[in-house]
């Protein structure tokens, strides 16, 4: 957590700020469901989510990053029994996201297919 105290105190006006911190927080949010501190990476993931969207309007290719964000969320929403409808939520949106990223960027989806489909089954979503 030092590491994202310290990317935090960087200026926020720095290029790739954003892109920067979220890439902090979605891997420590990784580490934390590795960890089984679900609770604590849901929160580190809403805010790599919350980053994602602001990027949108000036990072087109920050879709990519809020699709890979949506299935990691489903994931680990789908690991607390009392989020697994949120998780669901999350593979559905991860699910129409990719639809976005195939259009532009279809290397991309490619690469996120795999992640995409495992929240799907993990979540027991039709689609």
């Amino acid at each position: 957590m030092e590491a994202l105290e310290i990317r935090r105190a960087l200026p926020p006006e720095q290029e790739d700020y954003l892109r920067d911190l979220h890439i902090s927080l979605m891997n420590l949010g990784i580490l934390r469901v590795e960890m089984g501190d679900y609770d604590s990476a849901r929160s580190l993931y809403s805010e790599s989510l919350d980053l994602c969207h602001q990027r949108l309007d000036s990072e087109p290719g920050a879709i990519v990053d809020l699709t890979r964000q949506q299935a990691y969320m489903s994931l680990c929403l789908a690991r607390i029994p009392a989020a697994k409808g949120d998780g669901a939520e999350y593979a559905r949106r991860a699910v129409s996201s990719l639809s976005l990223v195939s259009q532009s960027y279809p290397e991309d989806a490619a690469a996120l297919r795999p992640l995409i489909e495992e929240a799907i089954r993990v979540s027991n979503i039709n689609v």
